[in-house]
């Protein structure tokens, strides 16, 4: 088991301090009125796939009509015009939020998240707006395996002065899945185990500026 994944053993909310970087498994973010939530991947490794995954707690989700709680967006299905995959989060009941974070695709076709050393560093590029560099949790660490912008639409906010921060725990185990578009599929992702993984790093080149 790699540094990594032992500092998140010994502290599995993160986030975790990691060669002077905060590196955490989940972005929280607050969520006070409807909102539209985009997601757009800026780079990614082809093997194994990368995904974006994003839950909605407290409020209903809405992506091309179709309506959930949990979606995984393909980083390599989005299109190649760079428009982003948007989230309608509405009906939103008080202390809504919505949990953010990186997954990749085993050689067994499973989707694993929180594994081994995965985690993301998260840049703050405006109030309502982020930069993920992420590394999944196959070989050592790498937070250039998926880097991606998040962010919240004009229309809605953020809690007042929030910042985002890491639930004490993963989403809790559902089961079934269902598909509807190559790019993003409805699904519920199982809670996961902790797992082994490598102790190198590679530091990510943060980029400025808000999508």
């Amino acid at each position: 088991m790699g540094e990594l994944a032992h500092l998140f053993d010994a502290n599995p909310p993160g986030p975790v301090v990691f060669e002077g970087q905060l590196v955490s498994r989940v972005l929280r973010l607050p969520i006070e009125e409807d909102v539209l939530l985009k997601l757009r991947p800026r780079s990614f490794v082809k093997r194994p796939r990368q995904a974006i995954s994003l839950s909605v707690h407290g409020a209903s989700a809405t992506v091309n009509g179709y309506e959930g709680r949990k979606f995984i967006f393909w980083a390599g299905k989005f299109r190649a015009d760079g428009r982003p995959a948007t989230v309608e989060v509405q009906a939103v009941a008080k202390g809504a939020y919505v949990n953010v974070w990186n997954s990749w695709e085993s050689p067994s076709g499973r989707v694993d998240a929180w594994l081994m050393d995965s985690g993301m560093i998260v840049e703050q590029t405006s109030d309502h707006a982020f930069i993920a560099h992420c590394s999944d949790g196959v070989g050592d660490p790498d937070f250039g395996n998926l880097v991606f912008d998040v962010w919240l639409e004009a229309q809605a906010r953020m809690a007042p002065r929030s910042r985002p921060t890491y639930p004490h725990q993963p989403p809790p185990r559902e089961d079934g899945a269902g598909s509807f578009g190559a790019w993003c599929t409805l699904h519920s992702l199982p809670l996961l185990p902790e797992g082994g993984g490598g102790s190198s790093i590679t530091r990510p080149r943060f980029s400025s500026g808000t999508p």
